[in-house]
């Protein structure tokens, strides 16, 4: 998705419209990880792993945001570059997800019972990642 959003630069509106359906999708998988799968950290070993997620989770979400201002700003070139970044960081952390997570659940044999729960949970209005919940602040 990222590859196809860069390729529409050059139109503003298409970029944006791009970034927010990559939102929506990145909202819904990061509901239903922090939902089903993150709950089973013991499986995961130390909680280190699953908060460095969880940050990395709001963090990129603060990133998709932040590229959406610099579009609406007329900012492209900024813009492009925070997309970059938001590319290297989603690879990163999806690598670590497979390795440190995913796996565990395949050896563990709970990987189907838990790709089941989540499969057709939809997002729930509102919903936040736990650590943007959490330091949300309240005006």
């Amino acid at each position: 998705m990222i590859s196809n959003i860069t390729e529409a630069t050059e139109h503003p509106a298409n970029m944006s419209t791009a970034i927010i359906k990559l939102k929506k999708k990145m909202l819904l998988h990061f509901f239903r990880e922090e939902t089903f799968v993150f709950p089973s950290s013991e499986l995961f070993g130390p909680h280190a792993l699953v908060l460095g997620l969880l940050t990395e989770h709001a963090g990129m979400l603060r990133m998709v945001d932040k590229i959406l201002f610099y579009i609406e700003d007329g900012d492209l070139e900024r813009a492009s570059d925070r997309l970059a970044g938001l590319h290297r960081l989603l690879v990163v952390h999806c690598e670590r997800e497979e390795r440190e997570v995913y796996k565990k659940l395949e050896e563990s044999g709970t990987i189907h019972e838990i790709a089941a729960m989540a499969a057709n949970k939809r997002l729930p209005n509102g919903w936040k990642p736990l650590i943007a919940a959490r330091y949300d602040r309240k005006s």
